[in-house]
């Protein structure tokens, strides 16, 4: 099992077509952890309206460490739980 990780910033418009791409392209099995910074986040809403549309798990994850790339990397490496794991 792989987990993919996803930190977010406002990425409603776009997480659809990225949730899209990985269905359609990625051949194992897999889930996704979305790493977010606040709950104001405009990709949470967009989350919880697929999470039931695909076949793998959506996961959401607050950011454990505060806002930002570094710190989402480290929330990460505490929540992923796969065999192996990816940040996209």
């Amino acid at each position: 099992m792989i987990d993919i990780v996803i930190p977010v910033f406002n990425e409603g418009d776009n997480i659809k077509n990225l949730l899209d791409e990985m269905l359609e392209k990625i051949h194992t099995k897999f889930s996704v952890i979305i790493i977010y910074d606040s709950a104001d986040d405009n990709t949470l809403p967009v989350i919880n309206q697929l999470k039931s549309y695909y076949p793998f798990e959506i996961f959401l994850e607050k950011n454990l460490y505060g806002s930002g790339f570094g710190n989402a990397f480290q929330t990460a490496v505490q929540v992923a739980k796969g065999s192996y794991w990816v940040m996209v």
